[in-house]
């Protein structure tokens, strides 16, 4: 079957969900139309010129890109510009533009666990978890529809707790309708009060997943009314957060980490902060910028926070506080969650037997050069 923009989106969206995004962000598909059919897309970090080029000669109908295009609201349209060059040109070639963002970096799955991943970090956690409401859904199902619905509703994203997955519930009990009017009963007739036997299928999931597993539920349902509950629980759910924190696998010197980090993330340099002879063994990390998880980094244990766009007075009261650091750059600390996208894209095109490419850009760099 052929994928369109608004497709694509979703399964980006069930990995990043939209509500992870920081209220300032610009994340969602901000070019294009949900309707336009897509059969390759190009996965960056940046939209750029170059990056468009290259959309454009593999006759691309998508980018997905980390950071959006465009980021602030734009007054004018202007194509003596380069932002408005670019846009110009992306509407041109029908070439849609899909952002995520900080819903990226905070996911499970996405930025900071593809940078602790390649760093080698063990058992990992957020420095600053992402938290929001459980809802409890409650459906109750024919015997012989219990598993397509509930293989429904788990695949919306529902019966996820803590590092469980499919948690639910099943009770067997007696229904009772009348079918009044023009009704199509499944069972029962019209005018008659009718007792059946049910199952109470019950699981959770998180607010922000809840309307879409309910409308999954009701698809999969045999009723012509389907009789569901779903409320509120006090209960936070937790998925991801801000930064990671973890241990590498044996301690080493600060010298000799950061030189891992230089050869595993293949940037061209590291800066480091701290005594070079600094054992490290817990590790807190943030792709892009992520001083503003110092202080959260240092309360959890770590001696080192790897991130990137490290100013210098920051630096100086992070080495103050005893948290040495290595910059790895923004560009060089996100770009390793571009291979995860891919590799996450591409079994949802097989699963979904979408006829979509995934490929990562090859025109993207960095734009900071050592010398």
């Amino acid at each position: 079957m052929s994928a369109n923009c608004g497709i694509i989106a979703a399964a980006i969206e069930k990995l990043a969900p939209i509500e992870l995004a920081e209220e300032w962000d610009n994340v969602g598909l901000l070019v294009g139309s949900r309707d336009r059919e897509v059969k390759k897309c190009l996965l960056t970090i940046d939209v750029t010129a170059s990056v468009i080029d290259e959309a454009t000669e593999m006759g691309a109908g998508m980018i997905i890109s980390h950071h959006p295009f465009p980021f602030h609201a734009m007054k004018s349209i202007r194509t003596d510009t380069v932002a408005g060059g670019q846009l110009t040109k992306l509407l041109k070639q029908e070439i849609s533009v899909y952002a995520a963002h900080t819903n990226l970096d905070a996911a499970l799955g996405g930025v900071n666990d593809a940078l602790a991943m390649a760093i080698q970090l063990h058992e990992t956690s957020s420095l600053r978890p992402a938290r929001q409401p459980l809802v409890k859904i409650v459906a109750y199902v024919p015997p012989g529809h219990v598993e397509e619905v509930w293989k429904a509703m788990i695949g919306a994203g529902a019966g996820c707790i803590g590092k469980y997955s499919q948690c639910g519930f099943r009770m067997k009990g007696t229904g009772t309708f009348l079918p009044g009017g023009d009704a199509k009963p499944h069972s029962g007739k019209l005018h008659q009060l009718s007792t059946v036997e049910e199952v109470r299928v019950e699981t959770v999931a998180p607010a922000s997943l809840a309307s879409g597993v309910i409308q999954a539920m009701i698809a999969a349902h045999p009723y012509e009314e389907v009789a569901y509950d779903s409320y509120i629980l006090q209960n936070e759910w937790s998925n991801g957060g801000m930064g990671r924190v973890g241990d590498l696998g044996y301690p080493m010197t600060l010298l000799d980490f950061a030189a891992q980090v230089k050869k595993t993330l293949g940037v061209q340099g590291v800066r480091l902060v701290g005594p070079a002879d600094t054992m490290i063994r817990r590790v807190a990390v943030c792709g892009g910028a992520g001083m503003g998880l110092a202080s959260a980094a240092h309360q959890s244990g770590a001696q080192v926070l790897v991130t990137g766009d490290i100013r210098y007075h920051d630096a100086q009261d992070a080495i103050a506080d005893g948290l040495c650091l290595v910059d790895a750059g923004h560009f060089g600390t996100e770009y390793p969650v571009l291979k995860q996208l891919q590799g996450y894209l591409r079994g949802c095109s097989i699963a979904n037997g979408w006829d979509c490419l995934f490929e990562v850009a090859c025109r993207q760099a960095d734009i900071w050069q050592c010398i």
